[in-house]
């Protein structure tokens, strides 16, 4: 009974933090790992103006870039970020040139 009621604190602990976490702002940056041949997460929001942060966390070089190819980093070995700013709400598919099977997309709301 005792392990049962510890797990349910657990669980409404991590509940309540999930309900009342702040929202994503513009001035805190956004962090994107890439983790083996995957960005982490691979779909997600942010407000206009926020900062995106990629840092590969894996042993196999990546890049990251826009669809469009605007935009893209240079090739990150493992520990290696790069940051961009997004300005202009929209929807931004972004891939690795050297893998291009890695999608992502980013969605940049009004602020």
């Amino acid at each position: 009974m005792l392990p049962l009621l510890v797990l349910s604190a657990a669980l409404l602990t991590a509940q309540l933090a999930w309900w009342t976490s702040a929202p994503i702002r513009a001035d805190s940056p956004k962090t994107n790992n890439i983790v083996d041949f995957e960005f982490e997460p691979a779909i997600f929001t942010v407000p206009a103006g926020a900062t995106v942060v990629w840092t590969n966390l894996g042993p196999t070089p990546h890049d990251v870039a826009s669809a469009d190819l605007t935009w893209s980093s240079e090739m990150l070995m493992t520990g290696g970020t790069y940051s961009y700013t997004f300005n202009v709400p929209g929807t931004y598919q972004i891939y690795c040139t050297l893998h291009p099977t890695m999608l992502g997309s980013i969605t940049v709301t009004p602020s």
